[in-house]
């Protein structure tokens, strides 16, 4: 049978770039084969020596070697196939093409098109061939069915009781619940506090939608929630595309102690401030949880760092912080790209991992603030609606409170709905924004979690933040809780104890 070559006297469609692109990204990080060979092997290749090439090294990731220029080299020397490649100037040409990671199955899925057009043009000439010479048309038909096979996506069909054998010999689904719970407080609230059972487990490649307008909480919660997976033993990964690094840090180290937020921001340190510092710190290295800033993030560079933190770290948890900070790229309204960033997204979680995903709530006038949010409140609601299995808004409710003197408590009441729970409950839990502490936790009371160990598998104790302190909590609570109302020169000197007249 001819090649396309010859059966259309053209030089068939290709992608030697890609091809190229996709080999040197390879050799610059080597994680990036496992994701690729799903999607393509070394037939789908046109040019012989890439063939060659990705060869080597798939049989170098399999037998556990690290990939670059020099192992690449002595394998391609080990099997006599070094100077059919090109050499060495060829593999570090690979390499000067400077390929970009995040692109790499988009590479991929341009060889492997290119490919199964190649396939479809060597079928149709056969058929071409065939049909000159066929005594029967059912013989045609045939070769049509044949041709299709080999060009269309391989079918997808299997027997319910193959996928239930599976399900019963297999190893149990690592599910995550999400360590979050709280005191309820009184009066007005559908269920107790724990939000984590309401909501149920979330299964790896699942996705759970936290969505706020601004101030109301959105990240101070996936910060909790974030800080409370690592707590219970569960790797997670915090990737914001909005506030710094610094910043998530600071509201995590408030979330956790007597420190604010603004304060370990300032970076004027109070001898009680440092000790306490120091501790979250020691504490902070024992928890399997990191952290990573994308100033103007393009969507393939979130998909990549979403993976990144899987195949790397072992993230089982994925916090993206927000949504809509993602640069919108291209033509296509702004609703259709979200569409294709969420697809970007599962893709890069596969079933390794939970997506927790924040979102930006559609504006309403004032006299709206307080009432029930709806799934439609969603910015591009459709596909975040339709692929998301736990969907958390997040609202006010209520003016900041004061004290007996009137006097602002640096705390702000939050209503929060369970507005979807593909396998929990519905429903609204009261809530409280803790504004020095940048930090929001359901119920009525900051959690203390104890920072003597690592991750303990259960949920951190609550402290009151109010009236006389127990004897067995422990001095930082005390200190915090008994401290008199600094004046406005205290807030100066020290900006750990956070100003009590309003926010940090």
């Amino acid at each position: 049978m001819k090649g396309p070559r010859e059966a259309l006297c053209r030089v068939p469609p290709h992608a030697e770039d890609a091809e190229k692109a996709l080999e040197g990204a390879i050799l610059i990080d080597d994680g990036a084969l496992p994701r690729v060979r799903p999607i393509i092997s070394a037939e789908h290749f046109y040019v012989d020596a890439h063939r060659v090439i990705f060869e080597a090294m798939c049989d170098l990731a399999d037998r556990g070697v690290h990939i670059d220029a020099i192992t690449l080299g002595q394998e391609l020397k080990d099997r006599g196939q070094f100077d059919r490649v090109g050499g060495a100037a060829y593999l570090d040409q690979l390499i000067d093409v400077v390929p970009i990671t995040s692109h790499v199955e988009d590479h991929a899925e341009e060889v492997r098109k290119k490919f199964l057009i190649r396939t479809a043009i060597l079928r149709a000439s056969q058929i071409v061939a065939d049909a000159f010479e066929a005594a029967d048309p059912v013989d045609l038909s045939a070769a049509f069915t044949d041709a299709s096979s080999a060009v269309l996506p391989p079918s997808r069909e299997r027997l319910p009781a193959e996928i239930v054998e599976e399900f019963l010999s297999g190893a149990p689904t690592r599910a995550v619940r999400v360590p979050c719970a709280g005191i309820p407080s009184q009066g007005g609230v559908l269920y107790d506090a724990d939000l984590g059972a309401h909501i149920g487990d979330l299964y790896p490649g699942q996705k759970m939608i936290v969505a706020a307008r601004t101030s109301e909480g959105k990240t101070a919660l996936m910060r909790m929630l974030w800080i409370s997976c690592a707590y219970g033993a569960i790797p997670t990964a915090y990737i914001t595309l909005e506030d710094s690094e610094e910043e998530i840090v600071a509201g995590a180290v408030g979330g956790v102690s007597f420190l604010t937020s603004a304060g370990v921001l300032a970076r004027s340190w109070s001898d009680s401030g440092r000790i306490e510092g120091e501790a979250v710190r020691d504490w902070f290295k024992k928890l399997p949880m990191r952290v990573l800033h994308i100033p103007g993030a393009r969507p393939a560079q979130v998909a990549e760092a979403v993976r990144a933190m899987i195949v790397r770290h072992g993230a089982r948890v994925v916090f993206i912080d927000y949504i809509q900070a993602i640069a919108h790229e291209g033509r296509e309204t702004r609703a259709m790209q979200i569409g294709q960033i969420l697809n970007d997204l599962t893709r890069a979680a596969g079933r390794d991992a939970v997506l927790v995903i924040g979102s930006q709530l559609s504006r309403s006038p004032k006299d709206q603030r307080e009432k029930e949010p709806e799934l439609e409140d969603l910015r591009e609601s459709g596909r975040l609606e339709e692929d998301a299995k736990v969907v958390l808004m997040l609202r006010r409710s209520g003016p900041d409170g004061v004290d007996a003197n009137n006097r602002p408590t640096g705390r702000r009441g939050i209503n929060l709905w369970i507005k979807k729970a593909k396998f929990g409950a519905t429903g609204k839990i009261g809530a409280t924004l803790w504004l020095r502490h940048t930090s929001l936790w359901p119920g009525v009371v900051r959690p203390r979690f104890d920072m003597k160990q690592g991750p303990v598998p259960y949920e951190p104790v609550m402290t009151p933040d109010d009236g006389p302190p127990p004897e067995e909590q422990p001095g930082w609570v005390q200190e915090e809780l008994g401290r008199p109302i600094p004046t406005d020169d205290d807030d100066d000197k020290n900006p750990f104890l956070g100003p009590r007249s309003g926010m940090p």
